[in-house]
């Protein structure tokens, strides 16, 4: 299993290809930051959206390991807000 930290303001794919993300963990969960996760790019370029603009707060696991969310093209995370924080993404 991979794990990518996300700390920044910013659109990142994190992989080309499908998976699972089997956890998304909140260390920080900065100010008034934000989470969006797409599926993508398929062959046209189009995402799809996994989550969209959840708030993210420190505690939890932000998703069900039991229950991972899978993707068919790829996964790119979008986070942005007024401070950034620090997520961890398990995935595969």
């Amino acid at each position: 299993m991979a794990v990518k930290t996300i700390s920044s303001n910013a659109t990142t794919q994190v992989k080309l290809g499908g998976g699972k993300i089997w956890n998304i963990i909140v260390s920080d969960p900065g100010t008034a930051w934000v989470l969006a996760v797409k599926d993508g790019p398929d062959p046209s370029g189009n995402f799809q959206t996994l989550i969209n603009a959840a708030k993210i707060s420190a505690g939890q696991p932000f998703l069900d390991a039991a229950n991972p969310v899978s993707f068919r093209d790829g996964l790119q995370v979008v986070t942005s807000g007024t401070t950034a924080g620090e997520l961890d993404f398990q995935f595969d």
